[in-house]
């Protein structure tokens, strides 16, 4: 089994052959209280355009397994234009008579009336859809949003990419502009300056997250990344939850680790099971809470990076229910600002490059409009042709890595891996990967070196970030 340890730093943003560094230094300041809340998506019968908006349709039937038996098509049709936006619902447990509910959730691109219809689907021999082949009773009013907005998210609209020829580097990453700028195109560089947060997903409270978001976004931030349900932090958040159904619920406490992050290893004494399987279903307690920290990064200008869809948890989860997973999840971000990577870290070998593009059009068809990326750990560059040429990978996301404290090691890999993945020669280093030369995808260094180049030092550590490293207690 590889190593699955972690974890993280501040991250150095490579886009289009442009070196940024963001490390921010925050006071060192204790662990409150675990409190506070965080926000959903709207609901109800208006909408403000490019904010995330859900409702919920209720199947006829109390199913065995809705979550793995049922895949429920939703398009959202805006009235004037016909223009339509199509994703899957999701899964999203019991109501009323115990019967399965679904999630339907998206930003709306167009002001307007919307109106929204599903169609389902049995992945299961002799399951019969009941009830979800539905149509909004009434239509969805999308309104501009107000004249103080100034989130850039909310004005601008989810990221797009845009190939042209007469341009360097000839492929690039854009969000689009509000209509009437005047810009030649029409569209807008988005410049990622990310800060690397793995592990507050389990690690934060929603006081603590709503600050450091506030920090980063006053420190002008563009993205944050997040990890999901990672198994070396032990297996449950702050609050006790697990990610699947299948996990420990008590007593199971939140994980500390210390040392070197590359040597470190769970200390709550919590041995993670083999989740997702196919007697599990997502703790809905605990996938609420990331997705509200989400939702939170959102509200304040920030997309959210988004790695190892394909390896939510231990290793040894079956590829069908991978997918599974996959779609489901994609399903419940389809009206947020995120970037999903198949992989984190993983080495890109034919089974794992089979993987996770299957991954990838799991995603695709559950949140198509969200970008999608592969992150790739300190391997040789090589690693990153299986993946290179794939319609789904907008660009590639690389660690230069931390490679105890070998500085020399980590800031070659920073600048030759995105030349030769880009298809240059860089002095020094011979030609480039012939695999590498066309498409020419941009690059970004999405974890670089990390502060002490990954140890912890001192009393407390000192550490700049708590959800960087993994020991709890300072900021």
């Amino acid at each position: 089994m590889r190593r699955m340890t972690r974890r993280s730093g501040a991250a150095l943003a490579l886009f289009a052959g442009i070196l940024v560094l963001g490390s921010p230094s925050p006071s060192e300041a204790e662990v409150e209280a675990c409190q506070g809340s965080l926000p959903s998506c709207h609901a109800g019968s208006t909408a403000q355009i490019w904010e995330c908006w859900e409702t919920q349709i209720l199947a006829g039937t109390d199913y065995a397994n809705a979550y793995r038996d049922l895949k429920v098509t939703v398009t959202f049709t805006h009235v004037a234009t016909g223009t339509t936006i199509q994703s899957l619902a999701s899964w999203n447990g019991k109501g009323t008579g115990n019967k399965d509910l679904f999630l339907l959730r998206t930003a709306f691109s167009k002001t307007g009336d919307w109106q929204w219809s599903t169609t389902c689907e049995s992945l299961t021999g002799g399951i019969v859809c009941n009830g979800l082949n539905q149509t909004s009773a009434t239509n969805i009013q999308v309104e501009e949003q107000p004249a103080s907005e100034t989130n850039p998210l909310y004005l601008k609209g989810f990221l797009t990419q845009l190939v042209t020829t007469d341009c360097w580097p000839c492929v690039t990453t854009y969000k689009p502009l509000a209509q009437g700028t005047g810009h030649v195109l029409n569209y807008f560089p988005f410049f990622w300056l990310g800060d690397a947060a793995w592990a507050a997903t389990m690690k934060s409270c929603p006081s603590e997250w709503k600050s450091y978001i506030d920090r980063r976004q006053q420190q002008g931030f563009s993205i944050v990344h997040l990890a999901m349900a990672p198994a070396w932090l032990g297996g449950c958040d702050r609050d006790g939850r697990a990610p699947f159904t299948n996990q420990p619920t008590a007593p199971c406490p939140p994980p500390t680790q210390s040392g070197m992050l590359h040597c470190a290893r769970p200390e709550s004494g919590v041995s993670p099971t083999a989740y997702p399987d196919s007697n599990s279903k997502p703790n809905l307690a605990y996938w609420s809470r990331f997705e509200g920290m989400i939702q939170y990064a959102n509200n304040r200008g920030l997309t959210v990076l988004i790695p190892g869809v394909a390896r939510p948890g231990v290793e040894n989860a079956s590829t069908n229910d991978l997918r599974v997973f996959a779609r489901w999840l994609g399903g419940r971000l389809a009206g947020s600002f995120v970037i999903l990577s198949p992989g984190f870290d993983d080495p890109t070998t034919q089974e794992e490059a089979s993987l996770f593009s299957t991954i990838a059009a799991e995603l695709t068809m559950a949140a198509p409009r969200q970008r999608k990326t592969n992150h790739y750990g300190t391997n040789a560059d090589v690693a990153q042709a299986g993946l290179h040429d794939e319609p789904w990978l907008g660009f590639e996301t690389i660690q230069s890595g931390y490679s105890c404290n070998q500085l020399t090691e980590i800031t070659n890999r920073a600048i030759v891996i995105p030349h030769t993945t880009r298809g240059y020669r860089y002095p020094g280093y011979g030609p480039p990967p012939s695999t590498f030369t066309n498409p020419r995808k941009p690059v970004i260094n999405g974890e670089g070196v990390y502060d002490q180049g990954g140890q912890l030092t001192g009393s407390p550590p000192d550490h700049r970030n708590r959800y960087r490293a993994r020991q709890v207690g300072f900021s």
